[in-house]
């Protein structure tokens, strides 16, 4: 019923967002498929402004309808009974089969029988019926189809043509009484299929929307890669792909078959009536669900149904076994059911179980609930439990429905005591707990001793009836799993399959395969789609993102993204799929690249890419004109064919909702792709900071990946290289091969060994002169050669940190350092400590840079002893907050292991309550000292020309030069430190790349210069220093003269 003016509360689901979302093949095909006046404020449709539009295209190249106002699309086609560019004619005069040549149909004049010729006519006139496509000959009057050859008096003027041509021309025979009935019914319906002829069927064919005498509603064709006389290609692989699992001709029933009347069906009510061989007599056999002698009685249970999923993460378990119990309040197993779930053969299949009550009638006083239990098959180890409440205890049948997804790890422990037989354990659907007793025990508590006699290597869950409730081990069946299953031998499963007998659920073989991520098949036995990629006038990217889509003929395109991580030694990758699929789009950084288009759905084969930038695939802003780009999406869309006809070199591109392929013909061939698509990954996505989650399947997954953000890293994305505070781990980690000896290492890595080696000799050597110089006496004259003694004692503790830092770093990525303990140690130890050094030296150079600002300002009425009781305070202080700062370490690092990569890493993850507090600390740690390095060098100078300028009555600029020349030492040691301090700016944005390790390595290093350079920086530029350096070599000498004339 239509209550909006325009009818769009009618529309069906499929076009709903038509106008929002067109699809592709349905624009100017003759059809208007969506309600004017929804777009815009105008009459726009999918069928107005159709000029730059290809009406001949993949989508209507014969597929039976005339698409084309001349129907060119339906010429040259298969079959046909004429030359080419003709179509097929019945003459008006002659009502014989003809031939006309292409020119004149669509001419607006009729040429044929039925206007064959002109069928625009019929459609645009009688829109609102689909029917009415036979134009009668000399008249603008349409009739139906299906009147065709209806010989009957009963049809009125108006459902026949005043000549009656629509009755002369049918010349199929009638030869009974049977067959006139159903000549009575029109010559274009189902029963006439097979005795029409080439003529009657042309006419018949005029209703487009006709198949097979039913009148059927068009449905869109979301994506075709092939015309519609090779559409058997496809099916043909699904066909090779199935029959294994769906037929076996070896398989024998045999049957014996008693005749029971109509009647004696109902005798059993919902059971099954059975005769008795010698007695004759009836007898039932009832459905859990209803007993009695003529199964006349419902039972009192829980009707449930169960359907599961797995939660998604890289590597899943395939096989699981679950034990459904229907419990009491005191834990007593009233009925059960067992299940055997495999996620590939399962998925997504609803399980309906009925669990009866112990007792007839029920307690009605009583509690009850459903409990159950998973075990993953193959170790029969446990793996979670639910808890599903019956809240209506007073009725005879409760029914209940429940979604329960897998966990990855098995159930939380909690604390509460359950005694030495028991284990507490969460639910996962609540946040109550239960004791999960040990074999032989039951109970709340699990204080109830019960005989359990299941065979060693099964589980004993509980005790029904004195009986044994045994969760068996792949291969093991039976009450008590002593029975072995013959149905799996050794090479039932090939290429290390999984064999699972008795799983009917599968297929009707008694067993099936689970299969590696290298081989499908029933057994195993068909080998995965293996692509190789190699990049070649591309930069080799960090990372790729594959999206396979399948074409299906029905149903929109099947897509399936998959992300790669290309390591640094990696020079092509490598994806290894058992999904078929017709093309395969790589997306690098947001840019797209079409590397492969099949109209046959690849299966089973090695494929070898080289992608380079002529594949690449254009935005549509970058191709069209601004007058198109500012039309509407679907008017838009209608210009698509223009890119493809105009760049022949043009191989796809794409708009905001769609991804095009040029074909052969130049032709656009799009379909709807969703740009910033996000999988769920089962309502659990693990991924952090913002990384999208993908699974290996839209309806069944099996694994899943993280697609990386820029400037994280993990399996999960979850560490980040951005801040001031990165480490080497990021910069230089993934770039060390595991279990690779040292010298055939990358360069950048044998490259940093040499740096620390270098900074550790320069650092030692400069650090020992400047302790000698800076404890002269002259040299601690003021607070600032307190200062510069800390920094040049604080100097080599942080080139020996750094040189721990790298060893640890290269023997455990190399995986020659795995002790866990010893990782953790150093995680701990080594970073911590590295950071409250450096973070020390930052603030030291910036308190000797205060002092001699401030020096300056007051003049000669400094006071030395009080800066010198300040400089001793102040360090105390630094050394505080150098330690405090690194705080949050300690609570938030850890050892994570790359599955990935086979790597383990020290991280830290803040979270979300201190890592901005982090990034503002560090920041303002390493903003504050350079600040004042570069404020006290102008400072010094400005200050001190002015005051000479003053004195000596000479122009600023000119003491302001002098005054730089004379007091240089202060503002060159300043400015170093300053131009030294700027790598770790660099470092703080983030590293996109681990191919991006030569800049941040060398930038890593560059922030250990200042500290190394104490002797060079301070000292060298100051006549003070230098003089007290001098003196220290001069006492030191003459101390070895003395021991040496001594001796």
């Amino acid at each position: 019923m239509i209550d909006c003016l325009k009818g769009e509360d009618e529309i069906d689901e499929e076009h709903r967002n038509y106008e929002t979302q067109p699809i592709f093949s349905m624009l100017c095909d003759s059809y208007q498929d969506m309600l004017s006046g929804l777009v815009g404020d105008g009459n726009e449709t999918d069928e107005t402004d159709c000029e730059p539009w290809v009406c001949d295209n993949l989508y209507t190249r014969c597929d039976g309808v005339w698409n084309c106002p001349n129907g060119q699309d339906e010429v040259n086609c298969p079959g046909s009974a004429c030359q080419l560019h003709e179509h097929m004619c019945i003459s008006p005069e002659t009502l014989i089969l003809t031939c006309i040549p292409l020119r004149k149909a669509g001419d607006g004049k009729v040429d044929c029988l039925g206007g064959t010729d002109e069928r625009m006519h019929c459609r645009k006139t009688y829109s609102a019926s689909i029917d009415k496509r036979y134009r009668c000959w000399n008249d603008t009057k349409c009739v139906s189809t299906a009147t065709l050859c209806k010989f009957t008096s009963s049809s009125t003027d108006e459902h026949k043509c005043t000549s009656s041509e629509d009755q002369k021309f049918c010349s199929t025979e009638i030869s009974d009484d049977d067959a006139l009935y159903d000549r009575l019914s029109g010559i274009c319906l189902p029963q006439w299929d097979s005795h029409r002829t080439l003529g009657e069927e042309l006419v018949c064919n005029l209703t487009d929307e006709y198949e097979s005498g039913v009148f059927v509603k068009r449905y869109p064709v979301y994506l075709r890669l092939r015309s519609p006389d090779n559409q058997s290609g496809e099916q043909s692989i699904k066909k090779s792909i199935s029959h294994r699992l769906l037929h076996d001709e070896n398989l024998e029933v045999q049957s014996r078959q008693f005749a029971i009347s109509y009647r004696s069906v109902w005798f059993c009510n919902r059971g099954i009536v059975i005769r008795m061989s010698k007695s004759r007599q009836l007898r039932c056999l009832c459905p859990p669900s209803y007993y009695g002698h003529q199964c006349e009685y419902q039972s009192q249970r829980v009707s449930l149904t169960l359907q599961f999923q797995q939660e998604i993460q890289r590597i899943v378990s395939n096989v699981f076994r679950f034990i459904i119990m229907l419990i009491d309040g005191d834990n007593r197993i009233h009925s059960y059911e067992k299940i055997m779930y495999t996620v590939t053969g399962n998925c997504r299949d609803k399980f309906n179980i009925n669990l009866l009550y112990a007792n007839r009638p029920k307690n009605n006083s009583a509690m009850y609930n459903i409990h159950i239990d998973a075990y993953e098959a193959v170790t029969i180890q446990y793996r979670a439990s639910w808890l599903l409440p019956i809240r209506f205890h007073f009725l005879p049948l409760n029914r209940l429905a429940a979604d329960l997804v897998i966990p990855a790890n098995p159930s939380r422990q909690c604390n509460v005591p359950c005694g030495n037989n028991g284990q507490c354990t969460l639910y996962e659907t609540t946040e109550t707990f239960f004791c999960r007793c040990s074999p032989g025990w039951r109970g709340k508590l699990c204080d109830v001793k019960v005989e359990c006699d299941c065979s060693s290597d099964s589980v004993c869950v509980g005790n029904l009836n004195n009986r044994s409730i045994c969760i068996c081990p792949i291969g093991k069946f039976g009450p008590r799993c002593y029975i072995n299953s013959p149905s799996c031998r050794l090479d039932s499963c090939m290429n290390d399959g999984l064999c699972i007998p008795d799983n009917e659920r599968m297929s009707h073989f008694d067993y099936g395969c689970i299969c590696n991520q290298f081989f499908t098949g029933f057994r195993c036995d068909i080998p995965a789609t293996r692509i190789k990629i190699s990049f070649t006038d591309i930069a080799v990217p960090s990372s790729v993102l594959i999206h396979l889509i399948l074409a299906q003929k029905d149903a929109p395109p099947i897509r399936i993204s998959n992300f790669q991580r290309v390591s640094y030694s990696q020079e092509s990758v490598t994806i290894i799929t058992t999904v078929p699929f017709n093309l395969l789009i790589i997306e690098i950084s947001h840019i797209y690249y079409l590397v492969v288009a099949e109209s046959i759905a690849i299966l089973m084969k090695n494929v070898s890419i080289e992608l380079s930038s002529l594949k690449r695939c254009l935005p549509i802003q970058d191709i069209l004109n601004s007058t198109i780009l500012h039309y509407r999406l679907l008017r838009r869309m209608k210009y698509y064919h223009l890119p493809c006809q105009n760049k022949q070199e043009m191989e796809c591109f794409y708009d905001e909702q769609n991804f095009c392929q040029c074909t052969y013909e130049r032709q656009a061939n799009c379909f709807r792709f969703d740009h910033n698509k996000l999988s769920d990954c089962i309502g659990i996505n693990r991924c952090q900071n913002g990384a999208q989650c993908l699974q290996d399947h839209p309806r069944c997954p099996t694994t899943s990946t993280c697609v990386c953000r820029e400037c994280f890293y993990g399996n999960l994305w979850q560490f980040s290289t951005r801040g001031l505070g990165i480490s080497i781990d990021a910069v230089l980690g993934y770039q060390i091969q595991p279990y690779i000896p040292f010298f055939n290492q990358p360069s950048v890595v044998k490259f940093s060994i040499f740096l620390t080696l270098v900074i550790f000799i320069i650092g030692s050597i400069s650090g020992t002169l400047s302790i000698m110089t800076f404890r002269e006496k002259a040299s601690l004259d003021v607070g600032c050669g307190f200062y510069l003694l800390v920094e040049a004692i604080n100097s080599p503790f942080i080139i020996i940190g750094l040189v721990l830092k790298m060893v640890h770093l290269l023997l455990s990525q190399m995986n020659v350092l795995t002790n866990p303990r010893l990782l953790l140690v150093n995680c701990f130890l080594i970073d911590t400590i590295l950071n409250i050094l450096l973070t020390t030296s930052s603030w030291l150079t910036g308190c000797v840079a205060a002092e001699r600002m401030f020096t300056v300002i007051i003049g000669a009425n400094v006071n030395k002893t009080a800066t010198k009781t300040i400089a001793k305070w102040i360090i105390i202080g630094v050394l505080f907050v150098s330690c405090l700062n690194v705080v949050p370490d300690l609570f938030d690092r850890q050892l994570f292991h790359d599955e990935d990569e086979h790597r383990t890493w020290c991280v830290t993850i803040y979270s979300d309550s201190w890592k901005n507090f982090i990034v503002v600390m560090n920041f303002f740690h390493f903003v504050t000292p350079l600040f004042i390095n570069l404020m006290s060098a102008v400072v010094i100078i400005f200050k001190t020309a002015r005051m000479r300028s003053n004195v000596q009555r000479r122009r600023f600029h000119i003491q302001f030069r002098h005054q730089c020349r004379e007091h240089k030492h202060l503002l060159i040691s300043p400015l170093i430190l300053l131009i030294l301090s700027l790598p770790r700016l660099l470092i703080s944005g983030c590293m996109k790349s681990e191919r991006d390790s030569w800049l941040f390595m060398l930038s890593y290093f560059l922030s250990f210069v200042p500290p190394i350079l104490t002797f060079p920086i301070f000292v060298m530029p100051s006549e003070t220093y230098t003089k007290a350096f001098k003196n220290s070599i001069v006492r030191r000498r003459v101390a070895i003269q003395r021991i040496l004339n001594f001796n």
